[in-house]
């Protein structure tokens, strides 16, 4: 059986390119003022065999983790207040936020004060991923639920983020009262992140 981790996906408006998914990002950053990358057009099908994530650790506002996926070109991404963890008995919570281009993959640095996210940014862990269910990343987010296996510096294990429910309860550290499962792996432990749109 594989390890679990449950995410809440926000369904984001459908787009028909690489290019389309970074609009939102774009508007949010003045690219004359952050060093963050603006993002370069990819065609999706030349990186459909590229699995790669990102884990940084984000000191804005109010510190975070940010999970970075590739899927179609971009890096699909939440936002992890309270950051990744190894012991399957803790569930977390993760917030779906905007695509990011790929070559945030290595963006370390600071993002001056008055620009969105503003605050410094290093990686904390970089690898691959595999789909352990399926083979379409982009089906899978769609339908809510990716199962895959980590395989970074600091996090290796089986995950799947799976999609909780649109709502939140305020004061609880979950998302709706219908929340994730999980199964025990092959070394009898789980791991969950909770997260909400």
């Amino acid at each position: 059986m594989a390890d679990i981790a449950a995410v809440t996906v926000v369904t984001m408006p459908a787009v028909t390119s690489a290019e389309d998914r970074l609009e939102r990002y774009r508007e949010k950053r003045e690219f004359g003022r952050t060093p963050e990358p603006p993002g370069e057009p990819v065609d999706p099908g030349a990186t459909a065999d590229r699995r790669r994530f990102v884990v940084q650790h984000h000191r804005a506002r109010r510190a975070h983790y940010d999970l970075r996926l590739e899927i179609d070109g971009v890096l699909v991404s939440w936002a992890v207040p309270r950051g990744p963890t190894l012991d399957a008995s803790v569930r977390r919570l993760a917030v779906r936020t905007e695509d990011h281009p790929v070559e945030y993959l290595d963006f370390e640095g600071v993002i001056p004060r008055g620009e969105y996210g503003a605050g410094d940014m290093i990686v904390w862990d970089i690898g691959d991923y595999a789909l352990t269910k399926g083979d379409d990343a982009s089906a899978a987010l769609g339908a809510g639920e990716i199962h895959l296996e980590l395989r970074g510096q600091k996090l290796a294990g089986r995950f799947a983020l799976v999609r909780t429910g649109r709502s939140f309860a305020r004061g609880t550290s979950g998302c709706s009262s219908t929340g994730p499962t999980s199964t025990r792996s092959r070394a009898g432990t789980r791991r969950t992140i909770r997260c909400r749109s």
